[in-house]
C-alpha cells in the first residue's frame, strides 16, 4: 500500500515536473517569437529608412546633373563653345564668390553679431551669391539672344549679297565671320563654331544642327533652318532670304507698335492717377465753395 502511494506521489512529480518544462519550452518559443518579430520589424525600419536615404541621395545627385547641365547649357549659350572658356569663366564666378565669403567673414568678425546673425549673413553668402549669379548668366543669356535677333536684319542682306557672287556655303560663312565681325559679333561667333565643327570632320546638316538647338533667337533658327535645306537639296537661296528678312521686319514692326501701346497705356494710367486729383480741384473746388457759403447763409 505504502510503495503504491509513492508511485501515485512519484507520477505526480513528473507530471507537474513535465508541465513545467512545457510551461517554461513554450515561454521561450513565445519569447522567441516576439524577438524574430522585433527583429524583422526592427529590419523593415532599417532597410525603409535605408531606401529613403539613398533615394534622398539619388535626388540630391540627380539635382546636381541636373543643376550642372543647366549651367553648361548656359555658358555654351554665351558663346563658350570650348572647354577652356567655359573653365576659364567658372573660375572667375569661383574668385568672386569666395571674395565675396573673405568678406562676409571678416565683416562677421568685425561686427558685433549675434550667433543667428552671423549664421544668416553666412548662408545668404553661400547661398545667395551662387544663386544670384545663376541669375545673372540667365540674364546674360537673355540679353545675347536678343543681340543675336537685331543682328540677323545685316546678317541676312549680306548672305543675300554674298549668295548672289556664287561662292559655297563655307566660304560664304568664312567671309561673314571676316567682315562683320566688328558688326554683328555674336552671330559670327556662333557662325564660326558652325565653320569649326565642319572642319573637324561633321557634315553640315550635324553642325548646323548642334548650334540649332542652342541658340533660340529670333530669326535665327529660320535662318539656320534655311541654310540647312539648302546645304541638303541645293537650290537658290536669295529669295527665301527676302522673304526671311521681311518677316522680321513685320515682326519688328508688330513688336514695336505692341510696346508703343503698352507704354501709352502706362502713361495713360500715370496722367489720370496725377490729374483727376487736380482736376477734381479746380472744376468742383468752386462749386464745393459755393455750396458750403450757401449753407453758412441758411444756418445764419
Amino acid at each position: 500500500m505504502l510503495s503504491q502511494l509513492w508511485i501515485l506521489l512519484l507520477c505526480l512529480a513528473l507530471i507537474i515536473c513535465c508541465s513545467v518544462l512545457l510551461l517554461v519550452a513554450h515561454r521561450q518559443r513565445r519569447r522567441r517569437q516576439v524577438e524574430q518579430r522585433l527583429q524583422r520589424s526592427v529590419q523593415r525600419v532599417i532597410r525603409a529608412r535605408l531606401v529613403d536615404h539613398g533615394k534622398a541621395m539619388w535626388r540630391r545627385t540627380t539635382r546636381r546633373r541636373e543643376t550642372l547641365a543647366e549651367l553648361g547649357l548656359i555658358l555654351r549659350r554665351l558663346g563658350m563653345a570650348s572647354n577652356r572658356e567655359q573653365w576659364l569663366f567658372l573660375l572667375r564666378l569661383g574668385l568672386v564668390w569666395l571674395l565675396a565669403v573673405v568678406a562676409t567673414l571678416a565683416l562677421v568678425m568685425m561686427q558685433a553679431m549675434t550667433v543667428q546673425q552671423q549664421t544668416a549673413l553666412l548662408l545668404i553668402c553661400l547661398v545667395g551669391v551662387p544663386y544670384m549669379m545663376l541669375v545673372w548668366l540667365r540674364q546674360r543669356v537673355k540679353a545675347r539672344m536678343r543681340q543675336i535677333s537685331e543682328e540677323m536684319l545685316l546678317v541676312l542682306q549680306m548672305i543675300r549679297i554674298l549668295w548672289d557672287v556664287g561662292i559655297s556655303l563655307e566660304s560664304m560663312l568664312r567671309v561673314m565671320t571676316r567682315e562683320l565681325k566688328e558688326l554683328a559679333p555674336e552671330v559670327c561667333r556662333e557662325l564660326q563654331i558652325i565653320l569649326v565643327k565642319i572642319d573637324t570632320g561633321k557634315t553640315r546638316d550635324e553642325a548646323i544642327s548642334d548650334v540649332f538647338w542652342l541658340i533660340d533667337a529670333e530669326g535665327f533658327q529660320d535662318f539656320l533652318m534655311l541654310l540647312a535645306q539648302v546645304s541638303e537639296t541645293g537650290g537658290s537661296m536669295s529669295q527665301h532670304l527676302q522673304d526671311l528678312y521681311e518677316l522680321l521686319i513685320d515682326r519688328r514692326r508688330t513688336d514695336l507698335q505692341e510696346n508703343v501701346s503698352r507704354l501709352s497705356g502706362r502713361m495713360s494710367a500715370v496722367m489720370m492717377m496725377c490729374l483727376m486729383p487736380v482736376l477734381l480741384i479746380v472744376l468742383a473746388g468752386p462749386g464745393f465753395m459755393a455750396l458750403v457759403k450757401a449753407l453758412g447763409k441758411m444756418g445764419h
